[in-house]
């Protein structure tokens, strides 16, 4: 597996990547790199639903992702900077999204699994786990400021989901998260989770 390589997901050279990497690559050392790099997926990208079609430079531009988004963007960054890095894929329970959805798409979602993807980083020898699906306005509002996630990342340890929340975890890590012509088909659904998130964001905005 060649977990540094580029591709049309993953697209590292693409120019809104190249500027971001000058920007967040403010020293030698790899550590300051990944916690920028982490802080940047988690909160810069502010958790939407968007088109799995999108690159890693579409995310950057746009400035919104779920978790597949995040997670391919701190895997691109990583392995620009000749950081091996993979994506993991587990099944979580939907109560993860409970409160950013309205009460229609939980009736659909109630008590089934969700699909969740993650980067997982090589760190002196040994895989380390870097969830940023949520940024901290939305951990803010769901009283969830206590999550590892919402807290300031070592750039060494694992930071995660709380583990009672994981169901299933997969193995293997992955080079990218889907190969290419065989992305999901756009769900009609999200527009309407979106709408939720944007009057989430409209009421964080007027406190």
């Amino acid at each position: 597996m060649n977990y540094l390589s580029s591709s049309t997901i993953i697209d590292y050279d693409h120019p809104a990547i190249n500027e971001l990497f000058h920007e967040l690559n403010t020293d030698s050392t790899d550590a300051t790199f990944l916690k920028n790099v982490y802080r940047f997926a988690r909160d810069v990208i502010e958790f939407e639903f968007c088109d799995f079609g999108d690159t890693i430079g579409d995310t950057v531009m746009k400035k919104k992702g779920h978790c597949y988004h995040k997670t391919n963007l701190i895997t691109g960054l990583c392995r620009k900077k000749g950081i091996q890095a993979g994506i993991k894929l587990c099944t979580i329970q939907s109560d993860v999204l409970k409160p950013y959805l309205t009460d229609e798409v939980l009736d659909i979602f109630s008590g089934q699994p969700v699909s969740h993807f993650f980067s997982v980083i090589l760190i002196e020898g040994k895989w380390v786990s870097v969830d940023s699906i949520f940024d901290k306005d939305l951990l803010r509002y769901s009283d969830r400021l206590h999550w590892a996630m919402a807290q300031e990342w070592s750039g060494f340890s694992s930071i995660e989901l709380p583990r009672d929340l994981i169901l299933n975890e997969h193995n293997e890590i992955f080079v990218k998260a889907f190969e290419d012509g065989d992305l999901p088909p756009a769900n009609p659904l999200l527009d309407q989770m979106n709408e939720k998130l944007r009057v989430i964001r409209n009421e964080l905005n007027r406190k």
